[in-house]
């Protein structure tokens, strides 16, 4: 019997694509083999995809939408990803309603924004 792949193992499978080496060959050199986010050109670098698009191969995205990460900047980018759709479909499960889910959304845009003003503020000092 055949053993079914997860969608995580179906997708490193798909990474392993030659058609991805090749892209992603390309915007590692794009980037100088260097982190686009903390600058290091000695930890381990991801080539990372800025949103996903169902349907679309790793390699079908325009270059713009891919950047270089090493490991701890992927990973912190990974983690303040989230789903909007499995956002609204959880609030919904729980019974909130749009006026409910509106006043939580401007709460995390605002939270958000704070975030991104701060960096900023300090990537100028």
């Amino acid at each position: 019997m055949d053993k079914i792949l997860t969608k995580k193992e179906e997708y490193q499978l798909v990474l392993k694509d030659p058609r991805w080496q090749r892209k992603r060959l390309e915007i590692l050199n794009r980037d100088n083999f260097t982190c686009q986010k903390c600058k290091s050109a000695t930890d381990t670098l991801h080539v990372h995809h800025r949103h996903y698009i169902a349907g679309r191969f790793p390699w079908d995205y325009s270059d713009n939408l891919l950047v270089t990460l090493c490991q701890k900047c992927h990973e912190k980018e990974e983690a303040d990803k989230f789903d909007a759709s499995d956002l609204l479909h959880s609030f919904h499960y729980f019974g909130m309603f749009n006026s409910e889910i509106r006043s939580v959304l401007n709460k995390i845009l605002e939270d958000r924004i704070e975030k991104i003003s701060q960096s900023n503020a300090k990537q100028s000092s």
